[in-house]
């Protein structure tokens, strides 16, 4: 079941990307989408935000170029639940360990078109009282 009322947070300094992105997520019925355009955007974003973004989306070229390791970043910012970082070999899923949030780790080759985007909003949707972490696949 789609939850409309999830905040995403799209993080790529390429413009058709952002846009190809969201459109995507939009089509599957998530239109909280802040689209940015680099790390320094988020920052100013994550250092302002009043509420928490289930799902950030992310280039990895974004955070290798600014030299940041996503683990430091998200442990900096506990508004973060989710992380979607795409340009690896396949997707992978891997449980956080964030204190305040359960959390998942996405990793998806390209960008991520609407059926990678459509697996991983499945997975964030999980009913509360499910055991979430013991139904994903093991991390390769």
């Amino acid at each position: 079941m789609i939850n409309p009322r999830l905040r995403i947070v799209l993080v790529d300094t390429d413009h058709s990307r952002r846009l190809s992105i969201e459109k995507n997520l939009g089509h599957l019925g998530y239109y909280r989408v802040v689209p940015v355009s680099s790390l320094h955007e988020l920052m100013a974003l994550m250092d302002n935000a009043v509420d928490v973004f289930d799902l950030l989306v992310i280039n990895e070229d974004v955070l290798s170029v600014a030299g940041i390791r996503l683990e430091k970043f998200l442990h900096e910012y506990s508004c973060l639940r989710h992380s979607l970082i795409y340009k690896s070999t396949e997707l992978h899923v891997f449980p956080g360990t964030q204190a305040m949030f359960p959390s998942s780790r996405f990793f998806a080759s390209g960008v991520p078109d609407q059926p990678v985007l459509a697996q991983v909003m499945n997975r964030l949707e999980v009913p509360s009282g499910s055991d979430f972490y013991n139904s994903l696949p093991a991390a390769t």
